[in-house]
């Protein structure tokens, strides 16, 4: 039974780090391979069941249970709301009164929630725009200043791109291989023109420099009052350190005067909200990764930029800097989720036309772009990758959704999408 034991302390561990029990409850039994006994034990179950007492609807139900798969709130319902005088009556009653129900659950076709149901997108975060006839492209940040610091804001802007270049200057050999990658990201950050920046990457890149430096400074706490201290791999050359911190200085002058950069600095995440956050990153870097399975959902820009957030806050160390990281990812990973669920209802809005031209819901892959949709619109190319990305990945929408958003809506559209096909 120590195979048993294990999972019970990897679910409670689940649950200690901020996940909701209804997240843990669409989880796999086994996080694993399942143990032999148990293995054997199922399948001893499943021969020794009466045949005639329709034990097929638990034996669906526990299967799911060994996948992660979920089922919708109403379906789990029926099995647990089974009527007394029907278990009385014995287990072919009770089975039977399940399968009748899953039957008419089939039947029933739900009303595609309004755009209400749908949260509001965070403007911290990254903005998408298109959909419909076009692939999501991401809305350019350029910075945004207070109009009466504009003048002092650009003459700061040189002098940032120039504190950048001095440290992406630096001998390789000095900086080490991950340390230049970064200070390289964040010269390309900076061009000539700062409106032709976006001030979210340049905030985002940045702050991976302040998180080094951070690294640094602690490194140097630590081999105080310490005679002989062992080499800290934090600690860096001084010919690093130097150019770094007055990148980071300069930067720090800069961004107060940016009115988004302001909302990004005042990002915080505590204890419980973090953990929270970081294991919704990890249910969207696969979804994300997937994108490049699907080239007309998203523009590379967006693409780029969503990997690069999400790869930063996933990677984000603990602390004040990395909590920023991790709050700016959750916001915009939840902002491009946000845009393809109002895709995806759109979508579903127009099935009434579509069925009136004689097409079949379960016959997707063959709409084509001759459907009509909401608006009288026709479909392009991206409707069909949209909505076979949003069943490709429902699993791992509706984990996030479930850890980001207390919103109904969102689930329900995306388990509209999945019944689809």
């Amino acid at each position: 039974m120590a195979a048993a034991w294990a999972e019970v302390s990897l679910d409670a561990r689940y649950l200690a780090s901020g996940r909701k029990p209804a997240a843990l409850a669409n989880e796999p039994i086994w996080h694993g391979r399942p143990p032999q006994w148990a293995t054997d034990h199922w399948a001893a179950l499943r021969k020794a069941l009466p045949k005639d007492e329709h034990w097929d609807v638990w034996i669906a139900w526990y299967a799911a249970r060994l996948k992660k798969s979920r089922w919708s709130q109403k379906k789990e319902l029926i099995y647990a709301t089974v009527p007394l005088e029907k278990w009385e009556q014995g287990p072919a009653a009770a089975n039977m009164w399940i399968f009748e129900e899953l039957e008419k659950l089939k039947k029933k076709k739900p009303a595609v929630p309004p755009k209400a149901a749908i949260p509001d997108t965070r403007p911290a975060g990254a903005q998408f725009s298109g959909g419909g006839d076009a692939p999501i492209d991401i809305v350019g940040d350029p910075p945004a200043s207070d109009p009466r610091r504009e003048q002092d804001q650009r003459e700061t802007w040189d002098e940032l791109r120039d504190l950048a270049r001095k440290l992406a200057a630096v001998e390789a050999n000095l900086l080490g291989p991950a340390l230049a990658g970064d200070a390289a990201d964040v010269v390309a950050a900076l061009p000539e023109d700062m409106d032709a920046a976006s001030i979210r990457v340049l905030w985002m890149r940045a702050n991976s420099l302040r998180e080094w430096l951070a690294a640094h400074d602690e490194a140097l706490e630590r081999r105080k009052g310490v005679a002989n201290p062992e080499p800290d791999p934090a600690e860096l050359p001084l010919a690093c350190a130097r150019p770094l911190r007055a990148f980071v200085k300069g930067f720090n002058i800069w961004i107060v005067g940016d009115r988004t950069g302001l909302e990004l600095e005042a990002q915080s995440l505590g204890p419980v909200e973090r953990a929270r956050s970081n294991a919704a990153l990890e249910d969207l870097a696969p979804v994300v990764a997937d994108l490049n399975a699907a080239p007309d959902v998203a523009t590379a820009r967006a693409r780029e930029v969503l990997q690069e957030e999400i790869e930063a806050g996933v990677k984000a160390p603990a602390g004040p800097l990395g909590d920023k990281d991790v709050a700016l990812a959750k916001d915009t990973g939840g902002n491009f989720v946000l845009r393809i669920i109002h895709w995806s209802r759109d979508y579903l809005k127009g099935l009434p036309a579509m069925a009136a031209k004689g097409v079949p819901e379960g016959a997707f892959r063959e709409i084509g772009k001759g459907a009509l949709f909401a608006g009288g619109a026709a479909a392009a190319n991206a409707w069909p990758q949209v909505i076979e990305f949003v069943h490709r990945n429902a699993d791992n929408l509706i984990a996030f959704s479930d850890k980001v958003w207390n919103a109904p809506g969102v689930v329900q559209i995306i388990e509209m999408v999945r019944h689809l096909f």
